[in-house]
């Protein structure tokens, strides 16, 4: 009786083969990230509410920009806590993939959503107005670039799209998709409880200086970034989408102040 041996090349595609069908699941099937339930979800809105509140109290009679930032790494800290563990859990399949594709859609969003928002302010104010870092007097504060640039143009686009995005939109769509059985349902209601939290979060965040177009402004941003990552299924778009919002207004305010132009801060940054 002969023994046949197996073909070694057979064995090494059909290996391939199994590999390459493992690293086409992503966290957006059903059954992916099962480690992800109420207890991740509601410890995270815990989080979201316990870091706003901090925030809130180190912030009544705050004055220096050192400590209006002391604040925000607070805040920023409390954010991070949930993410980390839910990572240490697992880390949702593709989920940090990364396409230069990502690059395309996040500049394109960004640009998208910041022209939406100069729109918007533009038809409310019947004209658009230059943006400045200047106070009232054309100075420029001290340590202006610890919140205008550190802070809401570095950190905050990081550490919120990990936050919302990374962390909430996808342990909100795990839960939603258990519940439901649709992942169409679960993704419309995760995009918007997600995007509404963002936008509490710059309200609150904004100690009253947050406009009804910057409000806006910020539910679009939310919205536009969870629907990234919801048909991309990867977290770079929407990182780069919230750092170009971000960054033109920090670039405009720059320009604006070295000139001298006289503009608002009208919290859409």
């Amino acid at each position: 009786m002969n023994d046949v041996l197996p073909d070694p090349s057979a064995t090494l595609e059909a290996q391939r083969v199994r590999r390459r069908r493992a690293s086409d699941h992503m966290w957006l099937e059903r059954g992916a990230n099962r480690n992800w339930g109420w207890p991740l979800l509601a410890g995270g809105v815990g989080a979201l509410a316990l870091g706003l509140g901090v925030f809130w109290f180190l912030t009544r009679s705050a004055t220096s920009p050192v400590a209006w930032f002391t604040a925000n790494v607070v805040l920023w800290l409390a954010l991070l806590v949930p993410v980390l563990v839910a990572f240490r859990l697992s880390i949702p399949r593709q989920l940090f993939r990364f396409r230069w594709a990502d690059v395309i859609l996040g500049v394109s969003v960004g640009l998208m959503v910041r022209m939406l928002a100069d729109v918007l302010l533009r038809s409310e104010r019947g004209f658009l107005p230059w943006p400045t870092l200047a106070d009232g007097t054309g100075q420029l504060p001290a340590l202006w670039w610890l919140d205008s640039i550190v802070s809401s143009a570095l950190a905050a686009p990081v550490v919120e799209e990990l936050f919302f995005r990374a962390f909430l939109l996808v342990a909100l769509y795990a839960v939603f998709c258990r519940i439901t059985g649709s992942p169409a349902a679960a993704g419309v209601a995760s995009a918007l409880i997600s995007a509404a939290l963002f936008m509490l979060l710059h309200v609150v965040t904004s100690d009253g200086g947050l406009s009804t177009i910057g409000a806006i402004a910020m539910l679009m941003m939310g919205l536009a970034t969870a629907g990234l990552v919801l048909v991309t299924g990867r977290f770079w778009g929407a990182l780069i989408a919230h750092l170009t919002f971000s960054g033109i207004w920090v670039t405009l305010a720059l320009v604006g102040t070295a000139v001298g132009s006289v503009g608002t801060s009208t919290g859409l940054s």
